[in-house]
């Protein structure tokens, strides 16, 4: 229904991404959170000849929905609901092959409640 606001969410994707949802129409019906999983290896050791940035780049340009992506980069996602919004963080960790790690924000988005702010915004 048009008065809702859906909020798909993705894991272990290989890939951090928030997106826009259309329907086969092109009419704007939700909003995606994708996460990567910790460890699960991503583009950065598929195509290891292409910078992370000019391949999420690509992907931006290639995929008009998407709103943010990261294609090289292990982490979780922290998604957070309130009636204000719906927020997500993505959360990089440094590495996966220590028991010493550190952890840091690649990227927040938010989608606002109310079926006309059905798009993801950076926070």
């Amino acid at each position: 229904s048009q008065s809702k606001n859906l909020v798909s969410l993705a894991g272990d994707t290989h890939n951090m991404w928030g997106a826009n949802l259309t329907d086969a129409n092109g009419q704007r019906i939700g909003v995606e959170f994708a996460t990567s999983s910790v460890s699960s290896p991503g583009f950065e050791t598929r195509l290891p000849l292409i910078s992370n940035s000019l391949l999420a780049d690509a992907f931006l340009k290639m995929v008009t929905d998407l709103r943010f992506a990261e294609t090289s980069k292990r982490g979780y996602l922290v998604l957070t609901l309130t009636p204000g919004e719906a927020r997500g963080d993505w959360i990089e960790v440094s590495t996966v092959l220590s028991h010493s790690y550190s952890t840091s924000v690649t990227a927040s988005m938010r989608a606002l409640p109310g079926p006309t702010n059905l798009d993801l915004i950076p926070v």
